[in-house]
């Protein structure tokens, strides 16, 4: 899962690194939506950037760091 190829989903990513910069991420959300349009995608982004060790505020992880580099192979255990 490559956060980098994630197309579309303007207003949805918005509204979540929205949540992220006030801090105000609620302790669940649901995504929902026809099969295949992305939504694990964005879901996983939003963990990965959680889970980063030098994450910004925005649905981008810093890709270097070791939780990065586990998410992106799929072996983070919190993921």
């Amino acid at each position: 899962m490559s956060r980098r190829r994630i197309v579309g989903h303007e207003r949805q990513r918005a509204g979540l690194t929205r949540l992220l910069r006030s801090a105000s991420l609620p302790s669940a959300l649901v995504f929902s939506g026809p099969a295949g349009i992305g939504k694990s995608l964005v879901a996983k982004a939003l963990a990965a950037t959680l889970l980063c060790e030098d994450a910004g505020q925005d649905l981008v992880g810093c890709l270097k760091c070791n939780a990065c580099r586990l998410v992106e192979t799929g072996n983070h255990p919190d993921l």
